[in-house]
């Protein structure tokens, strides 16, 4: 399996020329192509560099990538990073790209563009110019890998301007290493972008547990001062064993955003005492029990201040029955 990058200015055939020398199983990474079936172009430059990434893993066959890249010191740190076998250059006169342009996109909206990359280029040993008149005869290399391989070997040990210090750079040379290395780290980059989605996916999740566990506390929390207060004020009313009005009540019905209303809580169990009187019987029943204790005590002649209060409050209760 080989890689092939095909690069020039727009307009100059590059995807062309990749789809006339492609064989069947072959995989072509176009950004024009990805871009037809994109939603945008933003998800279409994700896209390509996924691709691009993954090259190397592609065992249908040939890969062939289409790149401007007009600088030499981006073409050969793209080939390294991505472990492209043969560059290839479309040195396409600017007047013949211009005519293609206008021919694909019915405008001159891409003149700009072709006079920009022919600026910016700049050879390098490591690839195979290609020019229009020779283009029937440039895939020598293609059709038999092996040679592709060894040329591509022995191109790589040529030094390129991005080896120089940067103090020995031209201005020229310096732009373009800065450009090379920007490149090298957009995969890294992309990356770090996913990772922040990941985090704050993982934060939003926690955030929503959080607040789910906050909920679920605060209504444990409200049933315990509910019971708290139903057998407190069914103590007040008389029943026997406060905890049983808990029992035939319906909590929910006397909370309101997690407080207590008291009112309604005192109907419900004024209601439930009616209902069922026996809950309340057995304080009515101990309270004479205690009557009788306090009579017997207080002809014992035992005065002390505390029962004397206790019997006459039993007494009154006595005499109202």
């Amino acid at each position: 399996m080989a890689i092939y990058l095909v690069t020039g200015p727009p307009g100059a055939g590059k995807t062309t020329y990749a789809q006339e020398h492609m064989r069947p199983g072959d995989q072509l990474i176009d950004f024009d192509l990805i871009k037809n079936e994109s939603d945008s172009e933003r998800v279409a430059r994700a896209r390509r560099l996924d691709l691009e990434d993954q090259a190397k893993d592609y065992n249908g066959g040939d890969v062939w990538i289409t790149r401007s890249l007009p600088a030499a010191a981006d073409r050969e740190e793209f080939s390294d990073r991505i472990g492209v076998t043969k560059s290839y250059v479309l040195e396409t006169p600017k007047e013949t790209s211009r005519q293609r342009a206008i021919s694909r996109d019915g405008d001159t909206s891409h003149a700009q563009y072709i006079d920009q990359w022919w600026e910016k280029y700049s050879p390098s040993s490591r690839d195979e110019v290609i020019k229009p008149p020779d283009r029937g005869n440039t895939m020598s290399d293609h059709q038999n890998p092996d040679t592709s391989h060894e040329n591509s070997a022995a191109d790589t040990a040529t030094d390129s301007p991005a080896k120089k210090p940067l103090s020995e750079m031209s201005p020229a040379e310096a732009a373009d290493y800065w450009k090379s290395y920007s490149r090298k780290h957009e995969s890294e980059n992309r990356r770090l972008v996913e990772q922040v989605d990941q985090l704050t996916n993982a934060a939003k999740h926690f955030e929503d547990q959080l607040k789910q566990r906050e909920h679920e506390l605060n209504a444990q929390w409200g049933k315990k001062l509910a019971a708290q207060s139903v057998e407190l004020l069914a103590s007040k009313l008389g029943f026997a064993d406060p905890s049983d009005a808990t029992r035939f009540l319906d909590l929910t019905d006397v909370m309101s955003d997690g407080d207590v209303n008291t009112k309604a809580l005192e109907e419900k169990l004024t209601d439930l005492a009616k209902d069922r009187p026996y809950l309340i019987q057995k304080i009515e029943d101990d309270a004479r029990l205690r009557a009788r204790r306090i009579h017997r005590a207080e002809s014992e002649g035992d005065k002390t201040p505390q029962k004397t209060r206790a019997a006459d409050a039993l007494r009154s209760y006595a005499r109202n029955k």
